[in-house]
């Protein structure tokens, strides 16, 4: 295409003939769109387009008869494949449709490549009558750089694409319930994947938390850090993992575990003969603890309890239990 074409049409006779061409049955005059008869009778075209295709005649005539040739002009143009994107952005398990739109004549052969390898047709990729590249379900491994290559017998040409597979964020599992001790420091796993890669929140209690206060520090791994745990830092924690195809999130109850400590404690005391024993003893802790008695170092058991009694009471965080042994009457 775009190269000068003559077409020679060389004639004799008595006297000597005139020549002219005409087009699929359309005279031509000595001058037109892109063309001119020489003195010689060739038909010369500067720059051959498509347009230019077709089936020329060249006439010769005199006074004694007419004389006809044909040619046959065929235009090829080289493969020109329109820009394609630069990227091409898919959810993971969805259809992919990457373009290719090519012209030339004859009409372009369209192959398509990966990393410089040709993707053989199968089940999960095809290309289709519009020469588009199908892939049925994208996955994280159909990401990469793709060539669109389109061939005739004029030449080739190529457009570059780049496919990007994004994945909605999972986050694995792990245990719902978490127990430790107070003063100590817990960490609440929450480990997620996706593509891109998801950004990490939590909250308490539905309420985000911050980490202003040095209490919490989110992980680079998207561990909760929490530290110095005391009774109100029981609760649930939800992990968040989000990016911008998808969002996960899970749960984490933790429970804290506070040792028992004694409130109250009965006081040494001296009695007469036949007077009554009353003795109170409090504790807190979590979970409640239980509170048992021992009289010079032996359980006090079955008969031996002659009067004891119990209240609970609940500050955050915390329980206390009470107990009272002796003869209540």
């Amino acid at each position: 295409m775009m190269a000068p074409v003559v077409l020679t049409c060389h004639s004799t006779g008595v006297p000597a003939p005139t020549v002219s061409w005409s087009k699929a049955g359309a005279q031509l005059g000595a001058r037109g769109n892109g063309y001119r008869v020489s003195s010689l009778g060739a038909l010369e075209i500067g720059q051959a387009l498509p347009i230019h295709a077709g089936r020329y005649t060249c006439s010769a005539r005199n006074s004694a008869g007419v004389a006809h040739k044909h040619v046959f002009l065929t235009v090829q143009a080289s493969p020109v494949v329109k820009l394609l994107p630069s990227v091409v952005r898919a959810v993971a398990e969805e259809e992919v449709l990457l373009p290719c739109e090519a012209s030339g004549i004859p009409r372009p052969t369209i192959t398509w490549q990966k990393e410089g390898l040709n993707i053989p047709a199968g089940v999960s990729t095809q290309v289709l009558p519009g020469r588009q590249l199908r892939i049925a379900h994208a996955s994280p491994e159909d990401a990469g750089n793709y060539l669109c290559i389109a061939k005739n017998s004029a030449g080739s040409a190529m457009g570059k694409t780049q496919l990007v597979v994004q994945v909605p964020p999972v986050i694995e599992n792990g245990l719902p319930d978490l127990s430790t001790t107070e003063g100590s420091h817990a960490f609440l796993p929450c480990k997620a994947r996706g593509s891109p890669e998801p950004n990490i929140t939590w909250d308490k209690d539905g309420q985000p938390v911050s980490g202003a206060e040095g209490k919490f520090t989110i992980q680079p791994s998207g561990e909760l850090l929490v530290k110095n745990l005391e009774g109100g830092d029981a609760g649930t924690y939800t992990c968040t993992a989000e990016n911008a195809v998808g969002r996960a999130r899970r749960r984490v109850h933790l429970t804290i575990l506070a040792l028992p400590v004694f409130t109250t404690l009965p006081g040494d005391r001296s009695l007469h003969l036949g007077d009554r024993l009353w003795l109170r003893c409090a504790a807190r802790g979590s979970p409640t603890p239980r509170i048992g008695w021992t009289v010079n170092d032996r359980p006090v058991t079955g008969l031996g309890l002659l009067g004891m009694g119990g209240t609970e009471s609940q500050d955050p965080g915390r329980s206390r239990r009470e107990g009272r042994w002796g003869d209540p009457t």
